[in-house]
Formats: C-alpha cells, sequence, structure tokens
C-alpha cells in the first residue's frame, strides 16, 4: 500500500465510468450488431438531429463501445467486444453469444463489408427483418403464394408475423418477428456458409444478400458510384443455390430479380448510359463528351460491367437516400409495381390499365418512378431512336434530377415533358396500400427509430 511523507497509509479511490445510455445509444449499437459496419449517411436515417446523433457517436468511440473508419462523410463505424458486452446486458437473449458471434464475421473485411451494412441498415429502415431472431433460419419456408385474384388469401399470409418482447430483459421494446422468410433479409455471408463443399466459384459474386418480398425473390447489390463489374459465373453460381433448395424452402420464383443500390443516382446513370452506347451507336445516337466516356467505368479484374438486365429482369435501383425509403415500404406488399403504376394511370390520366407505357394526346408516356432499371433503358432506347418523337415521363420529386441527366443528350429533336409527382404522393400511395393489404396502417419495425 503507498505511503504518505510521513509514513502514514492512504489509498486511493478508483473511478469507474457510469454510461447514461438513452434510445439513441442502444438503437445505434443494436443496428451495428445486425448490420456490421454502417456508414455515416446511413447513420442519419436513425432521424435523431446532427447534434444529438454526433454527441452520442462520439460518447460511444471514446467509451470504446464502438470503432470508426474512413473520415468526413466516408467514415463508418463498427461494434467492439465492449460494445458487444453492453448490448449482452441490455438483452441476453437477443444478443446471445452465437448472435454477437455472428455479428463479428461481418466486419471482417471493412471495405466490403461497409458496402453490405449499409444495404442491411437501410432495409432496416424500411421494416424488412434482419436480425436473425426477426425471421426463420436458413433454410428459411417461403410459402405457396396466392394469385392476384385471393386478397384475402394473402391478407392471410401477411399475418404470419406478430410483435415480441423479451421478458425478463432491460430491453423491453417489442420486436416485429414473421413465420416465413416474406418480408425478410439474409445477408450472403449467412447464405454463403449453407452452401455445400465444393462451392468456392460463388465467392465471385458480388452479391450482399437476398429479400424475400411478396412480388419477387431480389438479389441485393451495392454499384457505389459506378457501374461495377461482374464474373457472371459467380452470380449465376449463387442463383442456382437460392432456388436449390438449400437456401429457402418451398416457392421459388421462375425468374431472377435484382435490387441494386449506389450512393446516390450517379451508378444508375453510368449503367443506362453504357449500355446503350454498348449496342453501337446508330445514326441517331448523340455524340459522347470525353467526360462521359470517362465515367464509363471499368474496374480491374475484368467481368461484364452491370446491366439493366444481366442480373435479373426486373432489376431495381434506388439511392441510398431517406427519400427511398417509400419504394422500399412498399415492396413489402403484393402486386406493389403494377398497382402504384395503375393508380398513376388512373389518377392522372383517367387510364384505367396496369401499363407503364402508353400512348395519349399524341404523347408516349413512360411511368417510371418505380425505378425499373430494365423499363428505363427501354424508354431510353426507344427515345433515342426516334426524333421528332414526342415523349412525356412521369416521376417522384427526387428522381427528376436523375431523368433529365439522362434525357438532356436526347433533347434536340425531340420533346421531351418530365412530370413530377406531388411530394406527398408516395406517402398517400403507401398508406392506401398499406390498408388494402392489412386493413390498417402498418408500423414499422424498428418503433424508436424516427423515420417517416
Amino acid at each position: 500500500m503507498p505511503r504518505c511523507e510521513t509514513g502514514r497509509l492512504y489509498t486511493t479511490k478508483v473511478v469507474i465510468p457510469i454510461y447514461h445510455f438513452s434510445d439513441i445509444h442502444y438503437s445505434i449499437l443494436q443496428l451495428l450488431a445486425e448490420c456490421g459496419w454502417v456508414s455515416q449517411p446511413l447513420l442519419e436515417l436513425t432521424g435523431y438531429s446532427y447534434t444529438y446523433r454526433s454527441r452520442c457517436l462520439k460518447m460511444l468511440l471514446d467509451s470504446g463501445f464502438i470503432r470508426k473508419r474512413g473520415q468526413g462523410r466516408s467514415k463508418a463505424y463498427a461494434l467492439t467486444a465492449g460494445g458487444r458486452k453492453v448490448l449482452a446486458g441490455y438483452n441476453t437473449q437477443r444478443y446471445r453469444k452465437e448472435i454477437l458471434n455472428a455479428s463479428q464475421k461481418l466486419t471482417r473485411h471493412p471495405e466490403r463489408d461497409i458496402l453490405r451494412g449499409d444495404v442491411a441498415a437501410i432495409l432496416s429502415f424500411a421494416g424488412f427483418s434482419v436480425h436473425p431472431d426477426d425471421k426463420p433460419a436458413l433454410p428459411a419456408p417461403i410459402p405457396l403464394l396466392p394469385s392476384a385474384s385471393e386478397p384475402d388469401a394473402w391478407r392471410a399470409l401477411l399475418c404470419e408475423e406478430e410483435w415480441v418482447a423479451y421478458p425478463c430483459e432491460a430491453d423491453q421494446k417489442r420486436y416485429h418477428q414473421r413465420n416465413t422468410a416474406i418480408g425478410c433479409y439474409y445477408d450472403a455471408v449467412a447464405l454463403k456458409e449453407k452452401m455445400p463443399e465444393g462451392s468456392e466459384g460463388v465467392n465471385y459474386s458480388r452479391a450482399c444478400g437476398v429479400l424475400v418480398t411478396p412480388s419477387h425473390l431480389l438479389t441485393v447489390y451495392h454499384s457505389r458510384d459506378v457501374a461495377m463489374m461482374l464474373r457472371m459465373t459467380g452470380e449465376r453460381n449463387f442463383q442456382s443455390f437460392l432456388f436449390s433448395g438449400r437456401a429457402f424452402i418451398g416457392y421459388r420464383p421462375e425468374k431472377r430479380t435484382a435490387l441494386v443500390f449506389g450512393n446516390d443516382f450517379t451508378a444508375a446513370v453510368h449503367v443506362i448510359e453504357s449500355h446503350i452506347s454498348g449496342r453501337g451507336i446508330s445514326h441517331s445516337a448523340p455524340v459522347r463528351s470525353d467526360k462521359q466516356k470517362k465515367n464509363d467505368v471499368t474496374m480491374k479484374g475484368g467481368g461484364e460491367p452491370l446491366r439493366p438486365g444481366n442480373l435479373g429482369n426486373p432489376t431495381f435501383y434506388l439511392p441510398l437516400w431517406p427519400e427511398s425509403l417509400s419504394l422500399l415500404r412498399m415492396m413489402q406488399h403484393p402486386f406493389w409495381q403494377e398497382w402504384m403504376v395503375s393508380q398513376v394511370a388512373r389518377e392522372v390520366f383517367h387510364l384505367e390499365a396496369e401499363r407503364w407505357c402508353f400512348e395519349q394526346d399524341g404523347y408516349i408516356v413512360y411511368i417510371l418512378a418505380v425505378l425499373n432499371l430494365t423499363q428505363i433503358d427501354a424508354a431510353l432506347r426507344t427515345i433515342r431512336d426516334q426524333p421528332g418523337g414526342r415523349f412525356r415521363i412521369l416521376c417522384f420529386y427526387w428522381q427528376e434530377p436523375f431523368f433529365r441527366e439522362l434525357l438532356e443528350p436526347y433533347l434536340s429533336g425531340r420533346e421531351i415533358w418530365i412530370t413530377r409527382l406531388p411530394e406527398d404522393y408516395i406517402s398517400l400511395l403507401l398508406r392506401h396500400l398499406s390498408t388494402f393489404w392489412r386493413n390498417a396502417v402498418e408500423n414499422d419495425s424498428r418503433t424508436d427509430f424516427s423515420t417517416t
């Protein structure tokens, strides 16, 4: 024991820090446990203010509960051993050892894992089940789906879920748990662990994971701000595994479909422009500038560039923006794309049809608000090949800059109008769709986040 100058014993006071956690602290820790690495822009989707969120992140960093990679807008965060310990104390059942071990596997390769983590995060915000307790284990059941003429059967299927709390835990939130794979997202890391030996070729797949919706089984990708290069053998092997019965039991869709995310619309512009120019330049095609040619991405290692149809048809594209959440939430419902197109045709054009392309008043009209790359590519090709044509594009307000950039090379000699749907229109569509299928406005599964 240390002594003072007079020879008398003295004691030192050990200060044990006391952390005052609020909802935002636990929400961020839980998000990182489910997704692995999550970037700064995706954490902004939590809905908390910049000041409050920044103060919380600093406290978690300084306390050693999370770690950081990158600077500025490129910053991303992941759990540390200390953060996992906090969650284990907060909810021992939900964050038991095997769950936290699985979470740790999502952070081993930061450059790739940040892409996967951001995809999982935005899908979690949109109400899809990401945590292992909230979805069936692999191989997960997908029931035989009813037809469009059986809405009551669909409603019964969509009700195969429940809200559950964990007894005797400090965490008393209620969590949305599904009994089938519909409405669930499965990370590629977990899926590849279920693959048989000798499936090494599938490691070339760029897939982040798989999203199961009532309408599609979507292979999900993150293309950042480029048209990513693909080794199609790996993508085909991954798709074959998904349809083999080892990943999902029961119903399997007849065709491949995909959902591609990007940091913004830059990747989608590259995909469409490079695809159109790659088919050969016709006499009516515009001359491409040096900047456009430079933006046609090439990546080391070769392969085939992402195109509107080589990952599946349809291939949907969404930027990692708050505005994308409404479209993602619509994907939780059956026949959402056909329903949305028919609503727009009826309310804007007084036309009873589910067609995304039709003629009216001398214009060729395209309803492209669903951001189906296959349809956008087809529309651009028609516009390119019809000098003197008259066209009208319908989209949501936040999509307008994307379509203006795509259409700019074709403005000469053509009459092209872009019609923006009202800012609150997609929220109204989502409310009507949710009411029809569930007889009530649907609650988000992540109730502690204030996204709208």
